[in-house]
């Protein structure tokens, strides 16, 4: 409670002034300010369809230049931009940089390269999705996506949208959705970074970028590994016994991991383009399993590549003079191949043959036509066709065979009813015809779903923001036909509905001076009902099969702000609020708090900058950060008999950029105070840790 009497005092203040104090250090691209700039119109033409309005300026923030990190691709949601030095600290994983945004919660087993998810407002991580490139990586096991598959090194930002989603994300998820961006090519030269850190971390990447005047490439590859043999307290199960502890390395938890991409975009004649994006990515590693019972042999592989090419045109020519006239077509396609397979020669894992083998792909066509009417109203149509199939070869008779087709159309408009106030609106359906080994369907779920919100400039710097939306979640093919004999599906499933109401302002103070303080302040309330939640329960066989359990209500605040001072100071806070009720009828359970879900979650993260003059050693920029994450204890299961503890960890950062910032040197002490941590019932995760990384581009 201390910690949060602290976060809210510390809120109310930069609330009453209208500003705060927020780390956004955003100068990490080596090219220049100017440059940089002049190029962050192509920022917006990735394989995920966006809008041709220009998102987020990678620049440093003074004074004037602040502008909050927020999306603009949605004029109503709630949504935070993670871009520049957030991005490239050495020895964060993907999932802790989430959590510089309010309404996200992780559930980790390990080190950064074991599974990892994310969940907003409250939502599960099958019901939040999660797109690279565009391209949505859920896998059609359980519709959860691993975050530890997304290395941060080629990631240029990331867009979470808490509550609601754009409508060309194609799903909208229950709680919001997370976009991952990846690095466009700007200018013709070639970069290379070299990193090493605690426990046998080391990685290694290069990259090369051709600019000619209609078309820009970028190649770009990278290895990485660690022994993550860390330390960490085996209580030997009994959890208030102290007498039996053991102190022990975390064994079979080694990885190596390969990662390439290919980026072209090619600018026709007539304001048209094409961007083609190709990634390919493989890791080896252990699969350690819990503390208590850890496993030595196990091992696993996963495989995926992912690629998707989008063709953009104008469809209407221009009136005023713009550069892309009033209407834009876009057209995408997308796949992503996935293979992942567990080799358990012990059956550590009780898995039901020693290798299990699970196979997907999901085929994309996606297509949209936006069109601006008298420059102040917005009309968008959305269609879109994806066909998903999954295997799973366990080498027994009860092997897995099935596929989904999805078709979504939807439609948006912005109309500005006032000259401060806007309307805006989504509203589509879906139908999904599935076929398996125990059942099929043809359009079997067939569901509407739609948000309305409203925005409203009370002044240049005081803004009202409110939504109200309706969202589906279809059951995944493992949820439906079953993995493996233990492991059954019910092909009776009902998609889970959720409904959700939110509102908020938003206050933005500009400096009219780098030395002047500027800043924001965000505040959202909001509610979610959720219908027909997929849960397991065991059977009389011994297998454990989903069913539709009943309903949950979770409300909750967001807090976020931020700001920079004297142009040397900046500090960023995110706090999270949250009562997440299971309302369920007849419920046989005292308790009613969810399971997995933290009441309170805060992350801050305070930097002091400078630019000094020293053209002797050409030292452009030093920085110093402090980050600060807690997270309240959370039950782990429904009855509340198993509490996962409270985590809070300390780390530090160091920055400098030299030789016009073509050179970056970090160091970084993670979990400096040395805080044990477990999550996920009982994984330990990491103890404190020192990583440094040096990267150059020219």
């Amino acid at each position: 409670m201390l910690v949060f009497r602290h976060a809210l005092a510390c809120c109310s203040i930069v609330f009453a002034l209208a500003t705060s104090f927020a780390a956004v250090s955003r100068a990490q691209d080596p090219r220049s300010d100017q440059d940089t700039v002049e190029d962050d119109a192509d920022a917006d033409a990735t394989a995920s369809d966006a809008p041709s309005t220009p998102d987020v300026i990678d620049v440093t923030i003074r004074g004037a230049a602040f502008r909050p990190p927020t999306s603009h691709r949605d004029p109503t949601a709630a949504s935070t931009v993670i871009s520049g030095q957030a991005l490239r600290s050495p020895g964060r994983s993907t999932a802790e940089v989430l959590t510089f945004a309010p309404g996200v919660q992780l559930s980790r087993t390990g080190s950064a390269a074991d599974m990892s998810t994310a969940s907003l407002r409250g939502a599960s991580s099958a019901q939040t999705p999660v797109l690279l490139a565009g391209i949505c990586i859920n896998e059609d096991v359980a519709g959860i996506a691993d975050l530890s598959l997304v290395p941060l090194w080629m990631i240029d930002r990331i867009e979470v949208y808490r509550g609601n989603a754009p409508e060309f994300v194609d799903q909208l998820g229950i709680g919001g959705a997370v976009l991952f961006e990846p690095r466009l090519p700007k200018e013709s030269g070639v970069g290379a970074g070299l990193g090493i850190g605690s426990y046998g971390d080391a990685s290694a990447w290069v990259a090369g970028t051709l600019r000619t005047q209609p078309s820009a490439t970028l190649l770009a590859l990278r290895h990485a590994q660690a022994r993550n043999n860390y330390p960490y307290t085996d209580d030997a199960g009994t959890r208030f016994d102290t007498t039996d502890d053991v102190r022990r390395n975390r064994t079979n938890s080694d990885f190596s991991s390969n990662d390439a991409w290919a980026i072209t975009r090619h600018r026709l004649g007539g304001g048209s383009d094409i961007t083609v994006i190709a990634n390919a990515f493989e890791r080896e590693q252990g699969v350690t399993g819990l503390a208590l019972h850890p496993a030595q042999h196990t091992r696993l592989l996963v495989r995926r590549f992912l690629g998707g090419i989008t063709a953009r045109s104008p469809c209407a020519q221009s009136e005023f003079g713009e550069a892309e006239g009033p209407c834009l077509l876009t057209l995408t396609s997308s796949a992503v191949i996935a293979q992942t397979r567990t080799d358990d020669p012990l059956r550590e894992f009780t898995l039901a043959s020693p290798r299990l083998t699970v196979n997907t792909t999901r085929f994309t066509q996606q297509g949209r036509i936006h069109h601006r009417v008298r420059d102040v109203h917005e009309v968008s149509l959305f269609g879109s066709l994806a066909t998903e199939h999954l295997s799973v070869d366990n080498t027994t008779p009860d092997s897995l065979h099935a596929s989904r087709i999805t078709a979504r159309a939807a439609g948006s408009t912005t109309i500005a009813v006032h000259p401060s106030g806007s309307i805006h609106a989504i509203a589509g359906t879906e139908c999904h015809s599935t076929q398996g080994p125990s059942a099929s369907s043809s359009c079997g779920t067939f569901e509407p779903f739609g948000r309305i919100g409203a925005k409203w400039n009370v002044t240049s710097w005081f803004t009202v923001l409110a939504n109200g939306g309706r969202y589906i979640r279809p059951p995944t093919l493992g949820e439906l036909y079953g993995t493996s004999a233990m492991i059954r599906g019910t092909p009776t499933l009902d998609p889970e509905v959720g409904t959700n109401v939110d509102a908020g302002i938003r206050l933005t103070r500009q400096g009219d001076t780098p030395k002047d303080l500027a800043g924001y302040v965000e505040a959202f309330a909001f509610t979610r009902w959720v219908d027909a939640l997929v849960a397991y329960q065991r059977t009389s066989f011994g297998s454990v099969r989903p069913f539709n359990v009943g309903s949950a209500r979770i409300a909750g605040v967001e807090i976020a702000c931020g700001g920079v001072f004297m142009n040397h100071f900046a500090n960023h806070l995110a706090v999270t609020l949250l009562d997440p009720k299971d309302t369920t009828h007849n419920r046989n359970l005292t308790n009613d708090i969810l399971p997995f879900r933290s009441r309170l979650a805060l992350s801050n993260r305070l930097e002091v900058f400078s630019e000094p003059a020293m053209p002797a050693i050409r030292l452009d920029r030093v920085a110093f950060a402090i980050l600060a994450q807690h997270r309240s204890s959370r039950f782990a299961d429904p009855a509340g008999l198993i509490v996962i503890a409270p985590h809070t960890t300390l780390d530090f950062e160091f920055t400098g950029h030299l030789l016009n910032r073509r050179v970056t040197a970090q160091l970084a002490v993670r979990n400096a105070l040395d805080h044990p941590q477990f999550d996920t019932i009982g994984y330990p995760l990491p103890t404190r840790s020192f990583h440094a990384d040096v990267e150059t581009w020219f």
